[in-house]
C-alpha cells in the first residue's frame, strides 16, 4: 500500500503481516525488533561513507584493529577462508601487495586500508615481497603507502577489568552462597517471574527498597556494597509458590 499524502504513522509499526516492527521511543531512538517485541532484529545496510553512518561488521573486520591471520601470495593464493582477514605479501594476477582480503561467500574481497588502520599479525608471515612477525601490530601510512612496524601487541592487565558472576533463584530454591570477591561495584536484578507469596528474600544485602520482587522486569542497583563480598540469596521469611530472579554482580580483583 502506497500513500504518499500520509502525515505520520503511529510510533509502532509492523510491516507486513507477521513482519518485522520499527518502534520509536521518543523523539530520538528507532528500534527494529521481531513481530513480537521479544527481541532485536539483524538489519542490513550498505557500507558507511559519511561520519553520521552506521558501520557493517565487515567494516569493523577490515578497519579497526584487525586480526590478520595469514597470508596471500597473489600468484597463488590459498583457499578463501570466510569471515577472515588475510594480506597480500606479493603482488600478482587480481591481489595487490599490501592490501587486505576479506573472505566473503568463497571469493576474497579487496579491502584497501585506511590511514592510521592497526592490524594485529597472528602468525609470521614470510616468504613474500611484505614479510610481517608474529603477535605484531602494524599500522598503515597513507603518506608512505607501507605499514609500520608498532611491535608486540600489548599485554592486557585483566587484573582490574569489570568481571561478573550471577545466580538465579527460582521459588522453591534452597539457599544461594557464592564465595567472596572483593571491589563490588553493581547489582544487576532481573526479575524474570513475578514472586507470588509472602516471602522475603534477602538479596546479597542489597536493600529491598531498589527492587520490587513482585514486578517483572530489571533493577541496576549502585553503591551501597562497601561491606558486601559474597553473592547470596537467602529466603528470610514466608514462602514463594511462584517466581524468579537472575542476579548479576559485577565486580573487580585486587
Amino acid at each position: 500500500m502506497k500513500n504518499y499524502g500520509q502525515n505520520g504513522v503511529g510510533q509502532d509499526v509492523q510491516l507486513g503481516k507477521n513482519g518485522l516492527r520499527t518502534i520509536a521511543t521518543g523523539d530520538s531512538v528507532l528500534s527494529v525488533r521481531n513481530k513480537d517485541n521479544t527481541d532485536f532484529a539483524q538489519v542490513a545496510i550498505a557500507p558507511a561513507t559519511a561520519d553520521e553512518h552506521a558501520v557493517t561488521l565487515k567494516q569493523m573486520k577490515t578497519r579497526f584493529d584487525v586480526r590478520v591471520v595469514g597470508q596471500i601470495d597473489g600468484g597463488t593464493p590459498p583457499a578463501v577462508v570466510n569471515g577472515q582477514v588475510y594480506i597480500c605479501t606479493t603482488t600478482g594476477t587480481t591481489f595487490t601487495e599490501g592490501r587486505l582480503y576479506y573472505g566473503v561467500s568463497g571469493a576474497w574481497e579487496e579491502k584497501e586500508p585506511a590511514d592510521g588502520c592497526v592490524i594485529m599479525v597472528t602468525t609470521a608471515l614470510t616468504g613474500g615481497d611484505l614479510e610481517m612477525t608474529a603477535e605484531h601490530q602494524y599500522q598503515w601510512d597513507l603518506d608512505t603507502t607501507s605499514w609500520i612496524d608498532l611491535g608486540l601487541i600489548p599485554e592486557v592487565d585483566f587484573s582490574n577489568l569489570l568481571k561478573t558472576r550471577r545466580a538465579t533463584y527460582h521459588a522453591g530454591d534452597s539457599d544461594i552462597y557464592i564465595s567472596p570477591m572483593l571491589e563490588v561495584d553493581r547489582f544487576v536484578l532481573n526479575v524474570n517471574t513475578a514472586f507470588v507469596g509472602d516471602g522475603e528474600l534477602d538479596i546479597a544485602g542489597v536493600d529491598s527498597d531498589f527492587y520490587d520482587l513482585t514486578k517483572t522486569g530489571m533493577y541496576v542497583c549502585y553503591g551501597e556494597f562497601e561491606n558486601v563480598e559474597n553473592l547470596e540469596i537467602q529466603l528470610t521469611s514466608g514462602t514463594f509458590s511462584a517466581g524468579s530472579v537472575t542476579v548479576t554482580q559485577f565486580y573487580t580483583v585486587t
